[in-house]
């Protein structure tokens, strides 16, 4: 199956009590781990714009966020959860853009596989 995930859509200090921002790199090391996935699986895709994300969401909220003057999802304004944001945003996308390209079936089924996105929900959305 087609995983798109890069490094850079984790948040490992995020400030917060919350394990989501991280998530992602843990999800994929379990996978390999187990065999779920190889990593000839693992696909790098574009991180999102500010432009893409206004399409979603309030720019003076997109704008506060990202440059670290407004809270995020996690109550605070780290860097590295700003950073990490448009890249979730992108792994998510990018499924969703490629899910007509056939993917090889799982091991031991016909049916090719849907692209995954390993990827906690950004915490931008407020508005």
């Amino acid at each position: 199956m087609k995983v798109f995930y890069r490094p850079e859509q984790n948040a490992v200090n995020a400030g917060s009590y919350s394990p989501s921002a991280n998530k992602p790199q843990q999800v994929v090391a379990d996978w390999l781990k187990h065999g779920i996935i190889t990593p000839d699986d693992i696909e790098s895709f574009e991180p999102v714009t500010r432009e893409d994300l206004y399409l979603a969401h309030d720019a003076a909220h997109v704008d506060g966020v990202l440059n670290l003057t407004k809270r995020n999802g996690f109550g605070n304004t780290n860097a590295e959860v700003a950073e990490s944001l448009r890249y979730t945003s992108g792994s998510l996308n990018t499924p969703c853009c490629t899910a007509s390209t056939p993917a090889r079936p799982p091991p031991g089924s016909t049916t090719p596989a849907t692209p995954k996105a390993p990827a906690s929900a950004p915490s931008t959305a407020c508005w």
